[in-house]
């Protein structure tokens, strides 16, 4: 909850909300969504999630293009930088950890696999094209 609050002042940076306040929106928001009893409801807010992440890349990258001066100065290349970087794009796919229960919950579990790929698929393109635009 203490990051969702910090999250929602960031969010509405222009006005003051006090940590109890943003906690109590952030409750009120995740209070409906977590009402669900099983996976069957999820396909809707799967989409939603997927298009609000999406956007959110999309501002970042369209802002990133924009402005592609970058003030900073490039990071020396060296094995722990490497290892790091490496470290965080394989951090990044591990977040999978509800598979099994998606999959007993699904209509025809035997299609599993195929969306595992897609997913899959479409997450390593997504960082590939966010890792391209970023570090060159």
């Amino acid at each position: 909850m203490i990051v969702l609050s910090d999250s929602l002042q960031s969010v509405v940076y222009m006005y003051h909300v006090c940590r109890p306040v943003s906690s109590a929106i952030g409750a009120l928001v995740l209070i409906p969504l977590n009402q669900l009893r099983n996976l069957s409801g999820l396909p809707l807010l799967s989409a939603f999630s997927f298009a609000t992440v999406l956007g959110t890349l999309c501002i970042c990258l369209l802002s990133l293009l924009d402005d592609a001066s970058c003030p900073g100065e490039r990071s020396e290349r060296n094995f722990f930088n490497f290892s790091s970087s490496i470290s965080g794009f394989v951090f990044a796919f591990s977040g999978q950890y509800i598979m099994l229960e998606m999959q007993a919950e699904m209509q025809e579990p035997t299609k599993f696999p195929r969306a595992v790929h897609l997913a899959f698929s479409v997450l390593f393109l997504v960082y590939l094209v966010v890792s391209i635009l970023t570090y060159i």
